[in-house]
């Protein structure tokens, strides 16, 4: 409330009834003192008088002053006098037109003066305002009056450049009318008080410029129309200027005029659009908590455009105080964002983001918006502009803010765009401000949901007065009053319920099919953000994600679209455009979860029932991982409804809610026994037991919520025939019309299809219909028959004969039947077997261990485990006990128990376990200077003389123990027993090869001592002994005939056979993978984007693949073991075994082994080999 054209003694008596007794006289009389002119104050302030004469006092002044306002601009002294003689012109021709309206007023009769005081009144003001208008002291809703005293903003006329660029914003004027901005620029003003005075004004088609009610509230300026003065409170200095007239606009940025709009309008701070930020004071800042050294960037090069905007941004921050030059050793660059008509300047503080400490202030939950929304009918939603600059950062942090621009560098004193935190930061504000209002405030969004108008209008006016005392302000263009439903965080809100918003919506649906990695992650994130208004949403997107599984971040590999990828992709953007409307929760509802699951997913439904209706309010689905799919049924529906309360546990926490479910043996769970039950049973059945066990059974058919989620199982069709494509084709045939000649042996004749009654040749010779088909569509037909059992090549080629007829049609059959996908993964010809090769003999002992670990076995003085090791000189075990298998164990144990005895290894050989693969172990090898090398999955014979010795310590075991309970102590008896044995491939025993002599037995009482020789004469000759040892090659007794695929050498893509254990009608090849490299014995081949050497033993070729082969690298394999090859079948020499070479027994006799060999492929990796090769099995 301002003074304006009142008296004092009005504007007090006004002051007087909005208190209503409830203020004390001396507030009041502060704050009617700070509404009166400078010079009333200086003379009012020595009295002590009561209020009451102290207005009279004020009054007088008045009359003897003349003090007024109404102004509608004012130019300083500086203006150009020739446009006195205008100005004076002008006031002229106004003071005439305001005695003409007076004088007409004059000879209007009272009766008249009434009516026409009324007719201008508009309907909509209450009784109080339209008798007495603007000096009424009382208001009765619903009324529309509201004062206007000119521009609440400021605006600057736009320019002929500025108009290429047209703002979204729109200001209306006092008639009604719009009018078109065109962005923000900033003006500096020098009124004449010794000071600058920066602004943000709104370029507008306007023919003058503005300073609107913003600016003259923000630096405190007072207009003295009487005496032509400009009045600076704040510094109580004037200037003086001289007085043009003109037609007032009332500017302002709200178009609507609904009640809601009408309030909005008693805080014009929230709506100013200038930009102009006057940060206020409150107890939140942003602190920024770092560890370490500052760090630092140079600052990017950028475009001229951008460079500008640059310049002009930091210029305007800086006039407003919200950053300033800065010496700081931070220094972060910039990254710019465009936006509709402007670039947003954010830092880039990725570097000083990985340097601070997380805030832990919780962010709300996008879905939660929804939880408090029932029984609400009326929805407005604001939109926060530029908040950050209201928070201050901590004075000791303001350097670490620092930004890098080619124009300088500048720390900000308000929280800047980009730092870590600053969305916890930014929501602890508003929290603050709007706990305890009705109200949604997610970050910058706020929503304010109400039972009926009356209060929402209470509503709203409590979240204005708070934002407004904060000095936020709203982004008019994105706020919605009084609505009935609306858009909220990418949902609509009504009150029926939430659904998808119907822009983004319409985006999903639109969207182009994407022809990369990055471009389908993008639609699948898209998508997902609506996975709870999906119903079956696992099973739809299951054929989408398996091209992008495995895939790196931003991958811009090409998809290769299948048929059933684009029907998949499709039944998506369907489904989001059919996407189910979920209720409000209601608390006095009553929940149940109905649940199922297939052999690929499970799913779950959460609904509530109110006046027997039945609503959903969420769903829920996902995919079984691999090793949930062979789970039993009962299994995957007691998951089902683990991971649906799992999933809901927010919602049915404290909640009694019903369990249904479409198999009948689950509800009798909780009736069990629990000795009956796994422990993975127990768990699950624990935690479900904590929010509820009432399980009912519903049927299949009756659980059309939950069966339609996951259900799968869909019968196979086979592919459909056109015979009128094929009629049609068949007219300009010149193959058939050769056939139909006279030296064919076929009988054509020419039958008509309904309903156009095409002819469609077709071969009667053999008493059957046989039609005629064309090149195009043999590959269809063959598809169509051989798809029904997958039948071998013979039966599809009696099919297809049967009923068709082409040439090199059993050509054609047969090299559709050998590529056909399906038939090669899941049909076993012939495994390869690939010939044996050997590793390069070590030259001396205990130079190559091989390792491996043998257990769980049955717990025994609290051990489970055993790691074994196995010389491959002399063939010396070692069978150490552990309690775990981890790498750290297996280290420690192989450190004590073999390199303190025998020394550090110059080779370890292990399998693939992931103890051995661990960087523990990895680098234990490393320090000590071992090559380690491993061997290819699932390829034990690659480490066999370790894996061979565990079938024998197995055995021996299983011998000398009636009950398994004592293996420990029975380990080194049957280490004796294993160290003695004599073996004929070395033809000595272990102990003879390292200690020169065999051990003595238990029971050994006779033994020869006639031979005495001296130490030294002993040592000489045990050194000359072990001199000659030479190592021998490992026996192999394996019987399996080699083979070998011809096509190996040179095919593109192979399957790999699975030789884990596999679930019912599992497919015994994976694949097909791209093959990147080959050796003797192993293959490189890329699984999901990772490099893998897989052993030729485990692969087939694919067939159907025309890929080149020349990108295929081929290596020699080494008869040496190398350092760093990953597979231990690799390191084995390459070579074909001589078929000269022959085996010398122990007993003198030279023995040869002839077997057949299909195929080997040679060194180089190419060419054929066909013949039987002589090799020796020693």
């Amino acid at each position: 409330m301002q003074l304006g054209d009142k008296k004092p003694s009005q504007l007090l008596h006004e002051m007087q009834d909005l208190s209503f007794g409830k203020i004390e006289e001396s507030v009041l009389r502060m704050l009617w003192f700070q509404r009166l002119p400078i010079t009333t104050q200086q003379i009012l302030s020595a009295s002590t008088n009561k209020l009451a004469s102290l207005a009279l006092t004020a009054d007088k002044i008045a009359e003897v002053s003349g003090v007024g306002t109404c102004v509608n601009s004012v130019e300083v002294e500086s203006a150009r006098l020739n446009k006195l003689e205008a100005q004076i012109s002008e006031l002229t021709s106004a003071v005439q037109q305001v005695q003409s309206n007076c004088k007409r007023f004059r000879n209007a009769s009272p009766h008249r003066r009434y009516r026409t005081r009324f007719s201008s009144l508009n309907r909509s003001f209450c009784w109080y305002h339209s008798k007495f208008g603007k000096k009424a002291h009382k208001c009765v809703a619903p009324c529309d009056f509201s004062e206007n005293n000119g521009a609440s903003v400021s605006v600057f006329p736009a320019n002929r450049s500025d108009k290429c660029n047209r703002s979204a914003l729109k200001l209306v004027a006092a008639n009604g009318s719009s009018i078109s901005t065109f962005g923000i620029k900033n003006k500096c003003l020098d009124l004449g008080f010794g000071r600058l005075f920066n602004w943000n004004f709104i370029v507008a088609d306007v023919s003058r410029p503005i300073l609107g009610a913003d600016f003259l509230e923000r630096y405190g300026l007072l207009v003295d129309i009487k005496n032509k003065k400009w009045i600076d409170v704040e510094r109580n200095r004037t200037t003086r200027g001289h007085l043009s007239f003109g037609s007032s606009l009332g500017i302002t940025v709200l178009s609507g005029d609904t009640q809601f709009h009408k309030l909005l309008s008693k805080f014009p701070n929230l709506t100013n659009p200038s930009l102009n930020i006057v940060p206020k004071s409150h107890g939140t800042t942003h602190c920024i908590l770092t560890k370490g050294p500052p760090v630092f960037s140079r600052a990017r090069r950028l475009t001229p455009e951008k460079l500008k905007a640059v310049k002009t941004e930091f210029k305007n921050l800086v006039a407003q105080g919200i950053c300033r030059p800065s010496k700081s050793p931070w220094a972060s660059p910039i990254h710019l964002v465009p936006k509709k008509t402007e670039w947003r300047i954010c830092g880039d503080y990725r570097r000083i983001n990985a340097v601070t400490e997380p805030g832990r202030y919780p962010l709300p939950h996008i879905e939660d918006f929804a939880s408090e929304l029932c029984g609400k009918t009326v929805f407005s939603k604001l939109d926060l502009k530029r908040g950050y600059y209201q928070i201050p950062v901590e004075p000791e942090d303001v350097q670490k803010t620092a930004q890098i621009t080619q124009c300088g560098l500048y720390e900000f004193l308000c929280m800047p765009f980009g730092l870590r935190n600053a969305a916890q930061t930014f929501q602890r504000f508003l929290d603050d401000i709007l706990r305890d209002l009705n109200c949604f405030a997610y970050l910058d969004d706020i929503l304010i949901a109400s039972i009926d108008h009356a209060s929402h209008y209470r509503d709203l006016e409590q979240v204005f007065q708070r934002l407004n005392e904060k000095g936020l302000v709203l982004n008019i263009e994105k706020c919605i009053f009084g609505a009935d439903k609306l858009p909220f965080l990418g949902c609509e809100a009504s009150k029926d319920g939430i659904s998808p918003s119907k822009e983004k919506v319409e985006s999903l649906v639109n969207y182009p099919q994407p022809q990369d990695v990055s471009a389908l992650r993008r639609f699948l994130a898209m998508l997902n953000f609506y996975r709870r208004f999906l119903p079956n949403a696992a099973e739809i997107q299951r054929i989408l994600y398996d091209p992008v599984k495995g895939k790196k971040k931003r991958d811009k590999t090409t998809i290769d679209w299948s048929e059933a990828a684009v029907q998949a992709f499709q039944t998506c953007k369907n489904s989001i455009a059919q996407a189910a409307l979920l209720a409000h929760p209601n608390s006095e509802a009553k929940l149940s979860l109905v649940v199922d699951a297939s052999n690929t997913g499970i799913a779950g439904t959460l609904q509530q029932t109110y006046l027997k209706n039945t609503q959903p309010l969420a769903f829920f689905s996902r995919k079984l991982t691999p090793a949930e799919s062979r789970y039993s049924t009962y299994d995957r529906e007691l998951l089902a409804v683990y991971s649906s309360i799992k999933h809901f546990r927010h919602f049915l926490e404290g909640r009694d809610f019903i369990i249904y479910t479409d198999h009948k043996p689950l509800t009798f769970a909780f009736q069990q026994m629990g000795d009956k039950t796994s422990p993975r049973h127990q768990r699950h059945l624990e935690f479900i037991s904590q929010f509820g066990t009432d399980i009912r059974y519903i049927s299949g058919i009756q659980n059309t919520v939950a069966d339609a989620l996951s259900r799968i199982d869909e019968i196979g069709i086979p592919s459909e025939i056109y015979y009128e494509e094929i009629a049609r084709a068949q007219t300009d045939d010149e193959e058939l019309l050769t056939l139909q000649g006279a030296h064919s042996n076929l009988v054509f004749k020419t039958i008509s299809l309904e309903p156009h009654g095409t002819p469609l040749h077709c071969n009667v010779s053999t008493g059957n219909i046989r039609p005629y088909v064309l090149k195009a569509f043999q590959t269809t037909i063959i598809n169509a028959i051989h798809s029904l059992a997958h039948s071998v090549t013979k039966a599809t080629d009696n099919a297809v004969k049967q009923l068709f007829v082409w040439k090199s049609l059993k050509k054609d059959c047969t090299e559709f039947c050998k590529r056909c996908m399906p038939c090669q993964k899941s049909k076993v010809s012939r495994h390869v077997k690939s010939p044996k090769d050997d590793f390069s003999l070590p030259s001396v002992r205990f130079s190559h261990i091989h390792l491996d670990v043998v257990g769980p076995l049955p717990p025994s003085k609290g051990y489970r485990y055993c790691l074994t090791a196995v010389d491959g000189f002399t063939r010396w075990p070692e069978v150490f006990p552990i309690i775990d298998q981890t790498a750290n164990t297996i280290a420690e144990t192989f450190y004590s128990g073999w390199i303190s005895r025998s020394g550090v290894p110059e080779v370890v050989t292990t399998d693939q376990g992931r103890n051995f693969e661990s960087d523990l172990f990895l680098s234990f090898t490393k320090y000590l200077g071992i090559s380690k090398i491993r061997t290819a999955a699932y390829n034990p014979a690659a480490n066999g003389m370790v894996e061979r010795f565990h079938r024998q310590l197995k055995a021996s075991l299983m011998c000398r123990l009636g009950s398994t309970e004592r293996w420990v102590q029975q380990l080194p008896t049957i280490l004796l027993g294993i160290r003695t044995a004599f073996k004929e491939d070395i033809n000595a025993s272990s102990a003879e090869l390292v200690y020169g002599f065999n051990l003595r037995l238990p029971g050994q009482f006779l033994q020869d001592n006639s031979v005495k020789t001296e130490p030294s004469e002993f040592l000489g000759l045990l050194r000359q002994h072990f001199r000659d040892l030479r190592p021998v090659a490992a026996s192999s007794h394996s019987s399996a005939k080699i083979f070998v695929y011809k096509e190996l050498a040179n095919c593109s893509h192979v399957f790999v056979r699975r030789d884990a254990v596999r679930r019912p009608l599992q497919q015994p090849y994976d694949g097909s993978f791209p093959v990147l490299q080959r050796k003797a014995k192993d293959y490189k081949i890329q699984v999901k984007d990772k490099p893998i050497w897989i052993s030729i033993n485990r692969l087939k070729l694919v067939f159907g693949f025309k890929e080149p082969c020349a990108s295929v690298s081929t290596c020699k394999s080494s008869a040496s073991i190398p350092t760093n090859e990953p597979s231990a079948s690799s390191t084995a020499s390459a070579s074909l075994p001589a078929s000269s070479s022959t085996y010398t027994t122990r007993f003198g006799r030279k023995v040869r082994f002839l077997q057949p060999v299909k195929y080997r492929p040679s060194d180089s990796g190419g060419g054929d080999y066909c013949g039987v090769v002589r090799t020796v099995s020693s």
